[in-house]
């Protein structure tokens, strides 16, 4: 289940991530970002809140042949993703009762959440058909902690939107800050922790199409071919190459020799990352 989640600041804290298998966080308009999340096994009756699609989400839930909830798009996002083989679980299929819901403790677009176990109900019943899918690579063998203790995406001075990831030996997992204060998922009260966090860089342009009522430009994002990778687990940076042929292929992360270079078991945050930008580690 493939759920689109905001990261405006009145969004935060989010509810759910912390059980997210995948997740990706890509540039919206300006240095605003959002998420698209991968659930794989968690049943949460709360996440969200929940927001538009953009362009990178058509090619990005086909890898996992998910299932995507979100609230609409605009046009030519709509358009795209639903002339794709995307399977979409639109919010606007639906009144507000379920799968999806509105919740009176937050304003409006910041209230709109959503149950996994009824958004896999009524999306199985739209998408009846799926395929299976190979996931990530992950090691067997657990290698010796690396020298790293802090990622800093992107570098730069410190923005609401910079993510800062500090390492913790004895879970192996890297705990995150957003904005300078811990990112809190709002169903534990605890800060977000993942074994992977990786950096990847791929193409992207700012697209003719108006986004927003404010004329904010939408932003086309690449998530097919290759490119430089940065993969952070086990207090190790691992610098490397991302490969993924179609949108229907999981992307393969790949050593200087070519090489599968596999991530620790448990939960990936993925940066996606264009032009200079780039990430401090230490």
């Amino acid at each position: 289940m493939a759920v689109k989640i905001d990261n405006a600041v009145g969004a935060r804290p989010q509810s759910g991530l912390s059980t997210a298998g995948v997740v990706y966080e890509h540039l919206t308009e300006g240095t605003v970002t959002r998420y698209t999340a991968f659930f794989l096994d968690s049943d949460l009756e709360r996440v969200g809140p929940i927001r538009s699609s953009r362009f990178v989400d058509r090619d990005l839930v086909q890898q996992f042949d998910a299932l995507f909830a979100h609230v609409g798009a605009s046009p030519p996002v709509m358009r795209d993703l639903r002339s794709s083989p995307a399977a979409d679980v639109d919010q606007f299929f639906y009144d507000e009762t379920r799968p999806y819901y509105r919740v009176s403790s937050r304003p409006a677009p910041f209230n709109m959440y959503a149950s996994l176990p009824a958004l896999r109900e009524v999306g199985a019943r739209r998408h009846p058909d799926r395929r299976e899918i190979q996931g990530f690579r992950f090691y067997d063998a657990e290698p010796e902690l690396g020298p790293v203790t802090q990622i800093t995406v992107p570098a730069g001075s410190r923005g609401p939107f910079q993510a800062e990831y500090e390492f913790d030996p004895a879970t192996r997992r890297w705990r995150r800050s957003l904005g300078g204060a811990l990112d809190i998922d709002a169903a534990t009260g605890e800060a977000l922790a993942v074994e992977n966090v990786i950096v990847q860089w791929v193409p992207a342009r700012v697209t003719q199409f108006d986004e927003d009522h404010l004329g904010n430009k939408s932003v086309w994002i690449g998530t097919t071919g290759e490119g430089p990778v940065a993969v952070f687990r086990d207090g190790e940076r691992l610098d490397g190459t991302w490969r993924r042929p179609s949108e229907t292929d999981v992307t393969e992360f790949l050593n200087p020799d070519g090489s599968p270079l596999e991530l620790r078991p448990g939960r990936t945050w993925v940066h996606l990352l264009s032009g200079s930008a780039t990430v401090e580690s230490q």
